[in-house]
């Protein structure tokens, strides 16, 4: 599979997927955006984020004074909303914005005593495709 096709920068399949209760699994890892990685690409499993309860909302977002005032509605095709590059420079402000994001949400589960997922590089990044 080569990894520039399935990217997060081209959700809106799943994000119409995970509206609906599904999605499958993406990479965060976008090589047309991330070209030198140092490390691997990074799945996300949309569909099991869903059945968690983690909804849309709470990764897509804008922020107005402190309140996410992004729709569903908003996360359809062509919609900026669905590109994380469209408020994120692309280069080490999206690189953060990805680890912000899932660390921070990683680790405040774990502190609530619920099963969370990885924060740690090499959990997360998978061996490097050469």
């Amino acid at each position: 599979m080569r990894n520039s096709i399935i990217a997060f920068m081209v959700v809106p399949v799943f994000v119409a997927a995970a509206l609906m209760g599904g999605g499958g699994s993406v990479h965060l890892s976008n090589r047309s955006v991330f070209k030198n990685l140092s490390r691997g690409d990074v799945p996300f499993p949309h569909d099991r984020h869903y059945e968690w309860g983690i909804g849309c909302l709470s990764c897509h977002h804008n922020y107005k004074n402190g309140t996410n005032v992004l729709g569903h509605e908003e996360l359809k095709e062509g919609s900026p909303a669905v590109s994380c590059t469209s408020c994120h420079e692309a280069g080490r402000d999206l690189e953060r914005a990805y680890h912000r994001l899932c660390i921070t949400c990683h680790e405040k589960m774990s502190k609530g005593s619920i099963s969370s997922g990885p924060v740690m590089c090499g959990l997360c990044h998978l061996n490097k495709e050469r």
